[in-house]
């Protein structure tokens, strides 16, 4: 009898099936980017820029962030923003830009 890779045996009697893979997490399925490492804020914008639009309650959330920042580290949004084609001019007074 030829080895066909068919056992005779039956299922119960072959032992458990060999281990599968685990499923790769959400963020590192392909096609998806990662955004695992990234600050809240990046994550908001960079995901309406990959939908091709922000909603209002996302920009809102990105403002409070803003405003609670110290100027120093809100020229990575200034950056990023611009990166998205968004026109933004850093406050000279040291002051988050306002909503209005």
């Amino acid at each position: 009898m030829a080895d066909d890779g068919i056992s005779p045996e039956p299922a119960f009697r072959r032992g458990p099936p060999p281990p599968r893979r685990p499923p790769a997490p959400p963020a590192a399925a392909p096609g998806r980017p990662d955004y695992s490492a990234r600050r809240a804020w990046e994550t908001l914008i960079l995901s309406g820029k990959e939908r091709g639009y922000v909603a209002q309650d996302e920009i809102g959330r990105v403002f409070e962030v803003l405003e609670q920042a110290p100027p120093m580290q809100l020229e990575p949004v200034f950056a990023l923003l611009r990166s998205m084609g968004i026109g933004v001019v850093p406050p000279a007074s040291g002051t988050a830009p306002s909503q209005g």
